[in-house]
């Protein structure tokens, strides 16, 4: 097997309306275990032209069943817009998603 072999078994996807009823349907996770996605990243907010980085990340839903996270080891890429304890729209999960590139490991 060479890489591209490799590359081809892995399901990426961007498909984020599907990623949303998903963590809805799996809900929040007692053991804090997520969907296994890739993000963009930049080294500094306030500058668009600063360097982007890819890492590994988790999106689920909170443990209220109410609010999303999308991040690794204590660090969150994205999340809830600016509200808490209400479920977030599709339209702005969406957003989120799209602002870090986001795909997700389809299974």
């Amino acid at each position: 097997m060479n890489i591209d072999d490799y590359c081809k078994q892995i399901n990426l996807s961007r498909d984020y309306s599907e990623l949303y009823h998903l963590l809805i349907e799996l809900g929040a996770p007692k053991d804090g275990r997520g969907i296994p996605c890739y993000v963009d990243y930049s080294t500094d907010r306030n500058n668009p032209n600063a360097k982007k980085l890819r890492d590994i990340a988790a999106a689920k839903f909170w443990p209220n069943g109410l609010n999303f996270s999308i991040g690794a080891r204590g660090i969150e890429y994205g999340g809830d817009v600016g509200y808490f304890n209400r479920m977030p729209l599709e339209s702005d999960f969406i957003k989120e998603c799209e602002r870090m590139n986001l795909e997700w490991v389809k299974p």
